[in-house]
């Protein structure tokens, strides 16, 4: 197996993949650059004649993919010899980066995950015979593999990515994203508490917004964007909110506004827009501001009328999904963390997108701080969108 997978590092943990084999030419092209470096003595030199420069060589441009069908073909039939069952196997896309890459690039990605016996290794390895047979190689990344952290392959045909692999480890996985972040600048501190893969949504309009953002980008901290949205016609928008009064194309305008002023985060957060998530035409707009710069969408509870997970599949989005809510008016804190325990036993995974109040934020602290007694991986966003 290729040690390592080549890639401008971005400070996610897709970013460890990113970029896909654009280094294996930097490093040729690099090494040899190096040779035609002369030492410079401190001494006069004896003239010597220059020969006209020649003209800059333009960087090669990085491979494309190939068609992912018979590698994601190989990779199924592996893991069902390995007894990873179809509902544990989960198709997406994964972010390319790297130089000459456009911002909305992407790799077909198979996500699985790793069996509770013997975990991720045997199933790998596995892939990777059965890759070399059919004449595919197997890339790891760049610095290795880390505990209890998705690992990262690709299958590659000669220089051109296939198809991406994403192997979760054994157990259940929590996503945690803390909501309405900087409307209380108080919070921050107790906000940074909180473990470090804990998810941020900053509310971009907030008073301690700017602060906010700079304290989490400097501790590393994965941020969305809190996009509010209109509700409905009783309800008075919040400050900056798209709504249905508003034309697609000025929803768009503000989604990329936001991005434009949190250039760190990894996606958007809605807020409330039960009626704007049901026009297709607003999704499809706001969606396509993502889609151009490679970002992900967290689809909360906008109702059953919602359009934005399908518009999301359909425009190649990457996508997130709610599955808890935590700190509602009225909400027994105790007997909701006590509904996420259940989920992660009996579905493997859950999503919470809490509120950002003293109370919540003081259970959250105290539940989230036994989770690897309990066997619970926290992963981000990013390491769980498809």
């Amino acid at each position: 197996m290729a040690p390592w997978i080549g890639a401008e590092e971005d400070g996610t943990p897709m970013g460890r993949l990113a970029g896909l084999l654009t280094a294996t030419v930097a490093l040729v092209v690099g090494a040899a650059g190096a040779l035609t470096v002369d030492r410079v003595w401190l001494r006069p030199q004896a003239p010597v004649a220059v020969a006209p420069s020649a003209p800059p060589v333009a960087p090669r441009p990085p491979p494309t993919p190939v068609d992912s069908g018979p590698a994601r073909a190989l990779v199924v039939e592996t893991l069902e010899a390995a007894d990873v069952s179809a509902r544990r196997i989960s198709h997406g896309l994964y972010p390319l980066r790297g130089a000459g890459r456009p911002a909305d690039a992407t790799l077909d990605l198979v996500s699985f995950d790793c069996p509770t016996a013997g975990g991720c290794g045997p199933v790998l390895t596995a892939i990777e015979a059965r890759a070399r047979s059919a004449g595919l190689g197997l890339v790891g990344v760049r610095g290795g593999d880390r505990p209890q952290r998705p690992v990262y392959r690709a299958l590659v045909e000669g220089d051109r990515p296939a198809l991406a692999l994403r192997a979760m480890p054994p157990g259940p996985r929590l996503t945690v994203v803390v909501g309405q972040v900087g409307r209380e600048p108080a919070l921050l501190d107790a906000l940074l508490a909180l473990p470090a893969h804990v998810v941020y949504a900053v509310l971009p309009d907030s008073p301690g917004a700017g602060v906010a953002v700079q304290r989490l980008d400097a501790q590393g901290r994965e941020v969305l964007v809190h996009l509010p949205m209109g509700a409905d016609e009783a309800s008075a928008p919040a400050p900056g909110a798209v709504t249905l009064a508003a034309d697609p194309e000025a929803a768009a305008a503000r989604v990329t506004q936001l991005f434009d002023a949190l250039p760190s985060a990894v996606g958007v957060a809605p807020l409330g827009g039960d009626r704007v998530s049901a026009s297709r035409r607003h999704m499809v707009a706001l969606l396509e501001v993502l889609r151009a710069r490679g970002r992900a969408w967290l689809d909360g509870d906008q109702g059953a009328a919602s359009l934005a997970a399908p518009a999301a599949k359909a425009l190649g989005v990457r996508l997130g999904a709610v599955t808890h809510r935590l700190g509602k008016p009225g909400d027994d804190l105790a007997t909701r963390l006590k509904a996420v325990e259940a989920a992660l036993v009996l579905e493997g995974r859950a999503v919470v997108l809490a509120d950002a109040t003293p109370e919540v934020l003081v259970a959250l602290r105290r539940w989230l701080g036994g989770l690897n007694d309990r066997g619970i991986a926290l992963l981000r966003l990013s390491e769980i969108a498809l």
